[in-house]
Formats: C-alpha cells, structure tokens, sequence
C-alpha cells in the first residue's frame, strides 16, 4: 500500500511505511507489559485485539479496491518469464 501513494515516492512511502512498523515491534511489548502490570494480563491482550481489529478495519478503508490491485498482480506473473530456464 505504501508504493502505490501519489503524493510521495514509492521508496519514500515504503520507508515510512516499514518505520512504523518497526516502531511498532519495537514499543508494542514494553507498553503491552506495563499495562498488564498495571491492570491485568488480559485487558493488556485485549487492547491488542481491539488494537488489531482497528488496524484492519483502516487497512480496508484506505484500500477498499483490492480486486483491482489482485488482478493487476496476476496479470504481472501471467507476462513474466521464468527465472530458471
């Protein structure tokens, strides 16, 4: 999703987007067990499923025409050649 943005460049978009990934990895855990220390272990892990589900529901706002972007890959391996010979 980050290399098809029109207002940045893809190697740009893609970076940010592996940013915050990283970001994620790497602050998730930390805050995850402070919260299980403070509260419980399980409302901790809830907050990460409620956390996820957010997550997917705006991964399919901001991409809803995914049939396009499937085809579009399959047309792409359809015209490629072999790599082994």
């Amino acid at each position: 999703m980050g290399g098809r943005t029109s207002k940045q460049a893809a190697g740009t978009a893609i970076a940010a987007v592996a940013t915050c990934g990283y970001v994620g990895f790497l602050v998730g855990p930390p805050v995850i067990g402070l919260v299980a220390d403070a509260l419980s272990l399980g409302v901790a892990l809830g907050f990460v499923v409620v956390l996820s589900l957010c997550a997917a529901g705006c991964a399919r706002a901001v991409d809803g025409n995914t049939s396009t972007a499937n085809g579009q890959v399959l047309e792409a391996i359809e015209r490629s050649e072999p790599l082994i010979r």
